[in-house]
């Protein structure tokens, strides 16, 4: 069961949620820039293809990788995305919750931050 006062909860990481409680907290405030209060829609999530056997495609290894294999398995991903029926709703989930691990939605975490601060900019 959610916290009211908190409904995006179950979205975030515990450190990544005791981080936002505290500003929203000080702030006295239930909206921060850059990150809803409700919770984002996820139910296009079991048609996406990336949820099979291509999972381990779109977060990288808990090992070191090296770069052109980093860029052989994002391009890999990225493939995976372009035929995905809901790679538009994916990426807004990811942009939506600010997302900072793996390929969403065709787009890597540096891709999400470019286009989230040029969102702001």
């Amino acid at each position: 069961m959610e916290d009211p006062k908190f409904p995006f909860r179950s979205q975030l990481s515990a450190a990544r949620f005791a981080i936002v409680r505290s500003q929203l907290s000080a702030r006295g405030i239930r909206k921060m820039k850059g990150i809803s209060l409700m919770s984002p829609d996820r139910s296009w999530q079991p048609v996406a293809l990336c949820s099979g056997n291509h999972s381990h495609l779109f977060f990288p290894p808990s090992t070191q990788e090296r770069k052109d294999e980093r860029q052989r398995r994002e391009t890999r991903a990225k493939a995976v995305c372009q035929v995905c029926p809901v790679v538009s709703d994916c990426r807004t989930y990811a942009l939506q919750i600010r997302e900072p691990y793996g390929i969403w939605g065709g787009l890597t975490e540096t891709e999400r931050r470019r286009t989230h601060a040029s969102a702001v900019a």
